[in-house]
């Protein structure tokens, strides 16, 4: 019957493929008639039955040899005239025969309907090693529950030692060191404050010792993060030791809080050496924290309390006192919202000096906030899009520090990127994380352009190195680190899985897998490479806690490198003697956590010796002392690859595998594999219409 005499549109109208796209619910599909697309339709609505719509899914074509290969791997034995949809499932491939031709061929005998694949239990495989549900926690000694945090580096090391602890088994496995937070040194946090009619700071430092550390803290925090507002802290430090303190108001107990916080970071920046008994700089931590007010104090200087916040949360970090600096931090951030520091602000002349400094405050916050988050694992707590107010201008800060803070800002923002989307809470990790990593390295590109133009680093010799430069650039390559680190996890549980299955073979990887890893590979070289380049020159952070985590996060992931051998021709020889340098030396300075990552760094070493033994017929110290197809001077060597050019060619190359175009929850990661792309020959593109063969 014509479509005219029906009085229905034309085939080729819009209306008609709409209708065409009507969805049937799953009962009707089971029966196979005609669902009227309504909820509930008319045939469920006639027989007193549940109607159910299936839910609306991306779907896209794949080929029937991958589609048999599908099924083979999930142990359905199905005859090639079977029905396989099952109603219950919503996890579901459209599949079309390979020889299916161009839309007009309607009466090809090779043209098969639409066919559903079930995943069932399967997509364990396709999520993100690290993100569990339920959480993951671990009990430390006093029997407290500590979080797994996905992103944590603390967490990350736990997760795999884990892994390679299950494998040998308990009686071959060594132990793994907890090291949960708070226990380098115990710090009793004040439980009364002072009087507030107290008018007596105590025992002060000499006046020009108190300007020697605040200039010590100016040197290696203020470059990168703003904690004081230096013209009115000098003035009123000056104030302070010359005249002392003629009214304490809750302003100027929480300048006094300030002070002595300031105090605290200075001498232990200063200070070289392992204390047996507390951190350096303890007692003024604890005489500022006695000055602090309440939370309703806080508010009657909103952004000095947000400098004061941010030290607290700095010195404590720094200390090991993980969870409660991120809880100062969090007051900080409350503050900051509930003062609308979030948003920009009109500019006024009279005004433009306290409007610069809220600026720098607030996105020092923001900073610290994504850096803290994924070192504690938890989800950045403030969204991107709620942000509208600009960086600070001069004259409060000089355009270079202005224009570092500009690249710190937007490598912390991809930093919240990465947490929010490879480590988000479902915890999967299909083909969809290529799109992501695609993504994350324009904006990578984007940022090099800039570090490369204003910030690079130039090692020749002995030549000067600017540390707000290596900060950045550390920071850049930490990105890189976090986004790829479930890659290696995959591939880890994979080849442990390899090896206790006698039939396992090696399989090879896809290119945009490799290009990724390679990427990761060489920003673990060259945060190593930086590292040493300002160990040399004394610019190493002892006592702060970014350096340490860097050089952490390199080590364990050269370590999984090795062990995974995913670029044969890639591995150089120094970097573990380098990665343990840089620790060691940390540890020789006095720094509070860098003997706990030292002993985690031969902890991971030894287990993975016991992995790659009988498996490469390597000899058991093998791990970190293989011969590099091209060897590199880890003291000298330039930090190449920061080009935006090589950021994009990565990107570029993932853009060419058409995985990056599908939503496809594929059976136990194939698209990591290689193999498996062969099989997307005359895959539909969601979106494109398929060229007439």
């Amino acid at each position: 019957m014509n479509d005219t005499a029906t009085g229905r549109p034309n085939a080729n109208s819009s209306s008609s493929r709409a209708k065409r796209k009507n969805p049937a619910c799953l009962q009707c599909r089971d029966r196979k008639v005609r669902c009227s697309g309504t909820f509930p339709c008319l045939n469920c609505n006639r027989r007193s039955e549940t109607c159910v719509f299936e839910q609306d899914e991306k779907k896209v074509l794949i080929s029937e040899r991958l589609l048999e290969d599908l099924k083979r791997k999930a142990g359905y034995q199905v005859e090639e005239n079977e029905d396989i949809s099952r109603p219950e499932k919503r996890q579901a491939i459209e599949v079309r025969s390979e020889s299916a031709q161009s839309p007009g061929n309607h009466g090809s005998s090779n043209l098969r309907p639409p066919q559903e694949v079930d995943l069932g239990g399967h997509e364990e495989y396709t999520r993100n090693p690290l993100v569990v549900s339920p959480s993951k926690f671990l009990t430390d000694s006093k029997g407290r529950r500590r979080f797994l945090g996905p992103s944590s580096t603390w967490a990350y090391s736990r997760h795999v030692m884990g892994l390679l602890k299950e494998h040998l088994h308990c009686h071959e496995s060594p132990e793994i060191p907890h090291n949960v937070d708070g226990v380098a040194f115990p710090l009793q946090l004040p439980q009364v404050k002072l009087p507030e009619k107290c008018t007596d700071p105590g025992t002060l430092p000499p006046l020009d010792y108190a300007i020697y550390l605040t200039n010590t803290v100016k040197f290696h925090i203020g470059q990168s993060y703003h904690i004081l507002d230096e013209t009115e802290f000098t003035a009123n430090l000056f104030s302070l030791h010359n005249h002392g303190v003629q009214d304490m108001t809750s302003s100027t107990r929480l300048w006094l809080s300030q002070y002595f916080i300031i105090m605290a970071l200075g001498k232990a920046l200063l200070h070289r050496g392992f204390s047996k008994s507390c951190p350096f700089g303890r007692d003024y931590f604890l005489r500022g924290m006695e000055f602090l007010p309440d939370v309703s104090g806080l508010h009657d200087d909103p952004v000095l309390a947000m400098e004061v916040c941010c030290a607290i949360a700095l010195y404590l970090q720094s200390v090991d006192h993980r969870n409660t600096a991120f809880v100062y931090l969090g007051i900080a951030l409350r503050i900051a919202l509930s003062q609308g520091m979030h948003h920009d602000m009109i500019d006024d002349p009279q005004n433009q000096a306290r409007n610069n400094r809220q600026r720098s405050a607030w996105w020092t916050l923001y900073i610290l906030d994504r850096k803290f988050s994924y070192m504690m694992g938890a989800p950045s707590q403030i969204n991107d899009d709620a942000i509208t107010v600009s960086l600070p201008g001069s004259p409060y800060h000089p355009p270079q520090k202005i224009a570092a803070m500009d690249v710190h800002v937007k490598l912390s923002r991809l930093i919240g990127k990465v947490i929010d989307t490879v480590y988000a809470v479902d915890g999967k990790l299909p083909a969809s994380f290529l799109r992501i990593m695609q993504s994350t390295l324009k904006d990578l590109a984007h940022v090099a352009e800039t570090l490369t133009a204003s910030l690079d680093l130039n090692f020749d010799g002995s030549g000067p190195i600017n540390r707000t430069s290596g900060t950045l650039n550390l920071c850049y390559h930490q990105c890189i680190i976090l986004a790829t680190r479930p890659l290696l996890v995959c591939l880890l549980r994979e080849k442990l899985g390899r090896r206790a299955s006698p039939d396992g073979a090696e399989r090879e990887l896809a290119e945009p897998v490799k290009a990724l890893l390679r990427t990761s590979y060489d920003s673990a070289t060259k945060s190593l490479r930086i590292l040493k380049a300002l160990q040399a020159r004394d610019l190493l952070d002892v006592f702060l806690p970014f350096d340490l985590e860097y050089a952490f996060s390199a080590a364990f992931i050269l370590m999984l490198q090795e062990i995974l051998h995913p670029l044969p021709d890639a591995i150089d020889p120094g970097w573990m003697e380098s990665a343990l340098g840089v620790i060691d030396g940390l540890v020789e300075s006095g720094h509070v956590s860098a003997r706990f990552r030292h002993e985690e760094v031969e902890r991971l070493h030894d287990m993975l010796r016991q992995v790659a033994s009988p498996d490469t017929g390597q000899p058991s110290d093998s791990i970190g002392e293989g011969v590099a197809a091209h060897p590199v001077d880890f003291g000298t060597a330039g930090v190449e690859g920061l080009s935006a050019s090589d950021m994009l060619s990565v990107a570029e190359l993932m853009a060419r595998y058409p995985v990056t175009e599908m939503d496809a929850r594929l059976l136990e990661g194939d698209w990591l594999w290689e193999e498996n792309f062969a099989n997307w020959q005359g895959m539909s593109v969601p979106g494109e219409t398929p060229e007439p063969e």
